[in-house]
């Protein structure tokens, strides 16, 4: 059994990449300054494998790109189409790109659904050119990216976007400027939304999907193909979800009926484009599936209780620093996100790399939900632990067993479940 049914932790994985995570900030030193951690390091290292050569250049490309398109990033961030599509523009994106997230999956992961059998391709790139198209591409994406980087932190495994494509009684698109900005925006998510997608499922596949893969094969990315999942039975109304989805779905609603599931969706999925209407920029229908991440982050009382205790047995001084080296007090409820990730220190040093918390140790304790009872605290615990022992011990020095145990013990906690 495998991804999206098994998840291992991020403390896990960010032990076994340890090695290439500081390569990475070595080599990123100047363009990273105190914006990166080590989960979106780990991303990099994760989606490049043995090639460091090529998640070095990819990474800064990224971090170029975030720099020279914040209006777009922010535009995702408050779910404000682009000032650069146009209402006419939106309007027959809505009409003719039958898509949407409609819900998540039990682990968090959104669900993108496409009914492509409503798709009007061709009076889309009348209306629409391919630019601008790939530009709503990258700007759905973004909006999906935001919502998973966050998730993962609070989650403490990897929370990636699933998309389900059902492609009954579908013809073969041949519209090449709408499959190239498809395909552009692929390759852009490799390098600039690494671990992103999970899986691409396709449901009811025709006789010429083959024909088809082959098409697509020369325009999306290797990363995406790598990813698509072809359905073995056929799936629709009346026929119930197949046993991997009841697994994945915590019950029939989740899913539309033409999918399998008991959720009533015609007027978000119809069968044919939809009607033609107005588009409000800043509620996109093509969003609404797609779960609002708090402006703020909420510290729960068990988790500052236990930091203080952590914070009072240390004879070194200690302070908690935002992104931008502000204090960040105890006493405060709440924290604005755009303050992640979180460090502490020594006050007599400016090495975080011996001294810090990273942003995924925090953000396992912090969130909307709330951490109380006892499954929630031991889970908290054990990422305390994995924050103390990164701060003891720095990056090169593998942190020994025994003071991990003593750590848990001080947490009331001897082990932890890989998985949430």
């Amino acid at each position: 059994m495998s991804w999206p049914l098994v998840r291992p932790s991020l403390d896990d994985l960010l032990r076994e990449h340890r090695g290439i995570i500081s390569a990475l900030r070595r080599s990123l030193a100047v363009e990273v300054e105190a914006q990166v951690d080590d989960v979106w390091l780990l991303r990099y290292a994760l989606s490049f494998k043995d090639d460091l050569p090529a998640a070095i250049q990819a990474a800064k490309a990224a971090i170029t790109w975030r720099r020279e398109n914040s209006n777009l990033v922010q535009a995702a961030a408050a779910r404000e189409a682009p000032s650069e599509l146009t209402e006419q523009e939106l309007a027959a994106i809505h009409q003719c790109f039958v898509a949407a997230y409609y819900c998540c999956t039990r682990f968090g992961d959104p669900v993108f659904i496409s009914r492509l059998c409503a798709y009007n391709v061709n009076h889309l790139m009348e209306v629409v050119s391919e630019a601008k198209l790939e530009l709503w591409f990258n700007f759905v994406n973004e909006c999906a990216w935001q919502y998973c980087e966050a998730e993962t932190l609070q989650r403490r495994y990897f929370v990636m976007q699933i998309n389900i494509q059902d492609v009954h009684g579908v013809k073969m698109m041949q519209n090449r400027s709408f499959l190239r900005a498809l395909g552009n925006s692929s390759k852009v998510n490799d390098w600039l939304r690494p671990q992103l997608f999970g899986k691409t499922y396709i449901l009811n596949p025709p006789r010429w999907l083959s024909m088809a893969s082959r098409l697509a094969g020369g325009l999306m990315s290797k990363k995406s193909l790598e990813k698509v999942w072809v359905h073995p039975t056929k799936v629709g109304e009346g026929r119930g979800l197949c046993f991997f989805a009841q697994q994945l779905f915590d019950a029939d609603t989740a899913l539309p009926k033409f999918l399998g599931g008991n959720g009533d969706a015609d007027e978000v999925f119809p069968m044919a484009p939809r009607e033609a209407a107005v588009v409000q920029r800043s509620a996109l229908p093509i969003l609404a599936g797609l779960p609002v991440q708090a402006a703020t982050v909420s510290f729960s009382e068990h988790w500052r209780e236990d930091v203080d205790s952590y914070l009072s047995r240390k004879q070194e001084d200690y302070v908690i620093y935002d992104r931008d080296g502000h204090d960040v007090a105890l006493v405060e409820e709440t924290v604005s996100r755009d303050r992640f990730p979180l460090q502490i220190r020594r006050q007599d040093t400016m090495l975080s790399s011996s001294a810090f918390f990273s942003s995924s140790a925090f953000a396992s304790a912090v969130g909307t939900r709330s951490m109380e009872g006892s499954k929630q605290g031991s889970q908290m615990a054990m990422s305390m632990c994995s924050a103390v022992t990164a701060l003891e011990f720095p990056v090169q020095e593998p942190p020994r067993r025994s003071w991990c145990r003593r750590v848990c013990a001080f947490f009331g906690r001897r082990e932890a479940p890989l998985l949430r």
